[in-house]
C-alpha cells in the first residue's frame, strides 16, 4: 500500500507541474515529459545525417549502468540548486535523502540478508528518469557545440556532424562526466559511418584515441566499399537499402 501512494504521489506531481519540468530539459534531452521522444530524436538524427557539407558520422553514447550509479546526494544537490523546482524539494528528499534497504533473496526465496544503498534511483519510480536526467543534463549540454546535432533519450546520447566537430563535443561531455564522477566503462560506445566510401584515417585514428568501435563497414569482392550499419535508439541507420530490409526482416 505504501509503494502503491508513493508512485500515485509521484506519477501526480510529475503531471501537474509537467510545464516546470519541462523546461529543465531545453535542449539535447527528449526522454523528458515528451511525447514519442524516441521518434523525434531518430527523425532529427536522420535529418542531420542528411544536411548538405561533408560526410557526418553518428557517435552513440552510452552511460554503463547510470541509474543504479549515479550518487543520490549529488543527485538532491542538483534539485536543490534550482528553486523553480521548490515544489518536488519534499518528495525528492522523502524518496532519495536516506539510504535504501536492498533485500537478498536465497535460493528459495526467501531473504537472507539486505545491504543499504546511497546510489542509484529505485527501480519502477516514476520520478526516477526525472532525477537522473536532471543529474547529467549540464553534462549533456556540452554536446550542443556549432555543426553538431545532439539528442539523448535518457542515458543515451546521439551526435552527428562532421568527426573533428563530434569528437570534440564528446570530449567536452566525457570532461563534465569525469567532473560529476560518472563512471564511464562501457563496451557499447560506438561511432557509425554509413558512407560507401572507406573511413579518413583521422576518423579512425580519432575512435581509436577515445576507445570507440568504430563501425565503418568493409570493402566488398569487387573493390567498392559498403558503409556500417547500427541501431540506434531502436531504429537501424545505413545508406544501403539491403541493409535496411534485412535489418527489418530480422525482427
Amino acid at each position: 500500500m505504501v509503494e502503491t501512494l508513493y508512485k500515485l504521489t509521484g506519477r501526480y506531481l510529475l503531471a501537474a507541474h509537467h510545464e516546470v519540468m519541462v523546461k529543465q530539459f531545453p535542449k539535447v534531452q527528449l526522454g523528458v515529459g515528451q511525447a514519442g521522444g524516441s521518434e523525434v530524436a531518430i527523425h532529427t538524427i536522420r535529418a542531420a545525417l542528411q544536411e548538405s557539407g561533408e560526410l557526418k558520422i553518428i557517435l552513440s553514447d552510452d552511460l554503463p549502468n547510470a541509474y543504479n550509479e549515479r550518487m543520490r546526494a549529488r543527485m538532491l544537490r542538483i534539485l536543490y540548486n534550482k528553486p523553480e523546482l521548490a515544489m518536488f524539494f519534499s518528495f525528492a528528499a522523502m524518496a532519495y535523502g536516506e539510504p535504501s534497504e536492498l533485500l537478498l533473496k536465497g535460493d528459495l526465496g526467501a531473504i537472507v540478508d539486505s545491504i543499504l544503498s546511497a546510489n542509484g534511483v529505485k527501480q519502477g519510480d516514476p520520478f526516477a528518469l526525472f532525477m537522473f536526467a536532471l543529474s547529467v543534463q549540464a553534462c549533456f549540454e556540452e554536446a550542443d557545440q556549432e555543426g553538431v546535432t545532439a539528442v539523448a533519450i535518457s542515458d543515451d546520447l546521439e551526435l552527428v556532424g562532421e568527426p573533428e566537430r563530434v569528437f570534440a563535443a564528446y570530449d567536452k561531455v566525457v570532461a563534465m562526466e569525469g567532473q560529476e564522477e560518472i563512471r564511464r566503462d562501457s563496451d557499447k560506445r560506438f561511432v557509425l559511418w554509413i558512407h560507401n566510401a572507406p573511413p579518413p584515417l583521422s576518423l579512425i585514428q580519432g575512435c581509436a584515441q577515445r576507445g570507440l568501435l568504430l563501425k565503418a563497414g568493409q570493402e566488398q569482392d569487387d573493390g567498392s566499399w559498403k558503409g556500417g550499419i547500427a541501431t540506434i535508439l531502436g531504429a537501424p541507420f545505413s545508406a544501403n537499402k539491403d541493409d535496411i530490409e534485412e535489418w527489418v526482416s530480422s525482427q
